[in-house]
């Protein structure tokens, strides 16, 4: 990263995102850059947990709603 930075200031040098980079030149310079606007793995996965578990309690407090009040007995939060 430090000889990133200084090429970077090195005004004669034209740097491009697709420049080649490592020993293999396998990987370019975008590569190396953080997305800070990508959300974080971890709060994807427990969004999508929080919503499946959401998902299933729902069903359930409906299934037992149904057959409760005598609506019937197979109802899905799907069927509201």
């Amino acid at each position: 990263m430090q000889d990133l930075l200084g090429l970077a200031h090195d005004k004669d040098i034209l740097l491009s995102l697709d420049s080649p980079m490592g020993d293999d030149q396998d990987a370019v310079l975008a590569d190396l850059i953080p997305d800070t606007d990508a959300e974080k793995p971890a709060d994807v996965a427990t969004r999508r947990l929080l919503g499946l578990r959401c998902s299933k309690s729902l069903t359930a407090l409906m299934t037992a709603r149904g057959k409760w009040c005598g609506c019937g007995s197979d109802w899905t939060v799907t069927d509201r």
